[in-house]
C-alpha cells in the first residue's frame, strides 16, 4: 500500500494520518514493533512478493539442520521434541524451581504459595511447562508464573487451585464458546497434534470474554500428553471483520505469547488477499522472531476455498472436519457435541478422578488407535494400519488347519503390535460422543475376530466387482 515501508529489523514507518498507516500503527501494537513516524517522502510502498522475498532471505540466515528440523515438524514428519528420561525429568523440575524463587515478578504465584495452593507445585503441571519450552527451565518457568498470572487476572484466585473447567466461564463467555468461533477438531493432524480452529468475527461485549475462552481451551489441549510433548496447530481464518476486534485480538496475542501453556508447532492463516492483510501476515511473521517466523503458512483465501483446503492436505490436517461450508458459515453440530462431552467428563472427574471409567474416557483418538464403531472408520491412520495387520495375518487366520489356540494367537499377536505403537482400541460411545478404551480381552479378541471376517467379506466383494469390470472391458 502506498505510504507504507516494512522491513525485516522489525521497525515499520508509515503515514501518521493515513488509513493504512493507522493500520500498521495498530497492528505493529498488536504484535509489539517498534513505530516510527516520518513523512510520506521517506516512504514507499513494498509489494507482497518484495515482502516474501525477505522473508525468505531471512530464513535461508537460519542454518539448514535448524530449518529443515522445524519445516519437518510443520509438515508432520518429526517432532523437536527430546526423548524424556527420568532423570532429565528430575534435573529440569529441579532447576525449573530454582528459576521461579529468582524471577523478581511472580505475584500469582506468591498468592497460590500462601493461599496454599497445591496446584502450582503439582509435578504434571510443571512438566506440561517444560515440554512447552523444549526443557528449557528458564523459559519454562516464565511461561509458568506469566500463565498463571492469566488466570488469576481472568478467573480469579480459584483457578490457581485446580485446573480451569466450563463451569468457570462467565455465563457470556459459555454463549461465546457455543458460536464455534473457536473450535478443537475432533481428529488430530499427521503428527498426532490436536488442532485450534479459529475462524470468522469474534467480536464481543469485552475482551474478557475471548480471553476467558481460549484460556480454557488451551487447558482442554494441554491435558493431552501428546500435544504437550509435540506442539499444537492453529487454523486462523478471518475476514475484514477482524479489524473490529483490535482490541480483542492484541490481549489474545499478548496470552499467546506469554502466557499459553503450550507450544505451537505450527501456524495456518487463511486470510484475505488484501493489503491490509498482507501486512498483518508480515507482521505475525517477523514478530515471531525468526526461529518461529517460519512456522507460520498464510493462504489468499478463506477456509471454504477449494485451493486452501488442498495447502492444508499437505500438511497432514484432517480438511474433512474443518469447521466450515462450501459458503463460508461456521459448522457447530461436532462443537456442540464437544462441549456436553466436556462437560460430563468434569463431572465425572470431579466425583471419581481416580476412577478406570475416567481415565478411559477420551474425546480425541491418537494417530495409533484403532476405533471400532458403525460404519468403519478406514480413514482414521490407526485403522489403516489395523487393516493392514488383518491382511497380512489373513491366511494364517483363515488356514484350514488352524484351530481356535491358533486364531487366538493371532488376534494376540496384532494386539501387541497395535499396543507397542502406543495404540488403543477404542469404541464410539454414541450417546456421549466420546471414545472408550475396551479393556475386557474377550470383546476385544470378538471385535477382531468380526473385523477378520468384515475383512474376508469386503476382499471378495471387491475381487469379483474387479473381475467383473474385466469382461466388461473384453466385450
Amino acid at each position: 500500500p502506498t505510504g507504507t515501508k516494512v522491513s525485516s529489523s522489525d521497525h515499520f514507518s508509515c503515514e501518521p494520518t493515513s488509513t493504512v498507516g493507522i493500520v500498521i500503527r495498530q497492528l505493529a501494537v498488536l504484535v509489539g514493533c517498534h513505530i516510527m513516524v516520518v513523512n510520506g517522502d521517506d516512504a514507499r510502498a513494498l509489494s507482497p512478493e518484495e515482502v516474501d522475498s525477505m522473508l525468505a532471505e531471512d530464513i535461508h540466515r537460519m542454518p539448514f539442520d535448524e530449518r529443515c528440523r522445524i519445516e519437518n515438524e510443520i509438515h508432520c514428519v518429526q517432532s523437536l521434541a527430546p526423548v524424556e528420561t527420568p532423570a532429565m525429568v528430575e534435573e529440569n523440575l529441579a532447576s525449573m524451581q530454582q528459576e521461579i524463587d529468582l524471577l523478581p515478578e511472580k505475584h500469582a504465584y506468591d498468592l497460590a504459595v500462601f493461599d496454599g495452593s497445591d496446584y502450582v507445585f503439582d509435578r504434571d503441571f510443571r512438566i506440561k511447562m517444560l515440554r512447552a519450552d523444549l526443557w528449557n527451565p528458564q523459559k519454562a518457568a516464565l511461561r509458568f508464573t506469566r500463565h498463571l498470572m492469566y488466570l488469576s487476572r481472568y478467573f480469579g484466585p480459584p483457578a490457581l487451585k485446580r485446573p480451569l473447567l466450563h463451569d468457570d466461564l462467565c455465563q457470556e463467555s459459555k454463549e461465546f464458546l457455543r458460536r464455534g468461533n473457536y473450535q478443537i477438531l475432533p481428529s488430530r493432524d499427521r503428527a498426532g497434534r490436536l488442532i485450534l480452529c479459529h475462524q470468522g468475527h469474534t467480536a464481543t461485549s469485552s475482551p474478557r470474554v475471548n480471553i476467558q475462552v481460549v484460556l480454557y481451551l488451551w487447558t482442554v489441549l494441554s491435558e493431552d500428553i501428546e500435544t504437550q510433548k509435540h506442539g499444537f496447530t492453529i487454523i486462523f481464518s478471518a475476514g475484514e471483520s477482524l479489524l473490529q476486534d483490535r482490541e480483542h485480538l492484541s490481549e489474545i496475542m499478548a496470552a499467546a505469547n506469554e502466557g499459553i501453556p503450550l507450544r505451537t508447532s505450527a501456524v495456518h492463516m487463511a486470510l484475505p488477499n488484501t493489503p491490509v492483510f498482507t501486512l498483518l501476515r508480515t507482521c505475525l511473521s517477523i514478530q515471531a522472531r525468526f526461529l518461529e517466523s517460519i512456522r507460520i503458512r498464510s493462504y489468499p483465501h478463506d477456509l471454504s476455498s477449494i485451493e486452501t483446503q488442498y495447502q492444508l492436505l499437505t500438511f497432514g490436517i484432517p480438511v474433512q472436519e474443518l469447521p466450515v461450508t462450501s459458503t463460508g458459515k461456521i459448522k457447530t453440530k461436532n462443537h456442540l457435541q464437544w462441549i456436553q462431552a466436556r462437560q460430563a467428563i468434569e463431572k465425572i472427574r470431579a466425583f471419581s478422578s481416580g476412577s478406570i471409567r475416567a481415565q478411559s474416557i477420551t474425546l480425541h483418538a491418537r494417530v495409533k488407535d484403532v476405533l471400532f464403531r458403525r460404519g468403519g472408520n478406514t480413514k482414521h491412520y490407526g485403522n489403516m494400519d489395523f487393516l493392514y495387520l488383518l491382511e497380512n495375518h489373513r491366511d494364517a487366520f483363515f488356514n484350514p488347519v488352524s484351530n481356535h489356540t491358533t486364531k487366538k494367537a493371532v488376534i494376540q499377536s496384532i494386539i501387541e503390535q497395535i499396543t507397542s505403537q502406543g495404540g488403543r482400541f477404542l469404541t464410539l460411545d454414541t450417546k456421549m460422543n466420546w471414545w472408550t478404551e475396551i479393556t475386557d480381552v474377550d470383546n476385544l479378541e470378538d471385535r477382531i475376530t468380526s473385523s477378520f471376517y468384515y475383512h474376508l467379506t469386503r476382499r471378495r466383494k471387491a475381487m469379483a466387482q474387479s473381475c467383473k469390470g474385466r469382461r466388461q472391458a473384453k466385450l
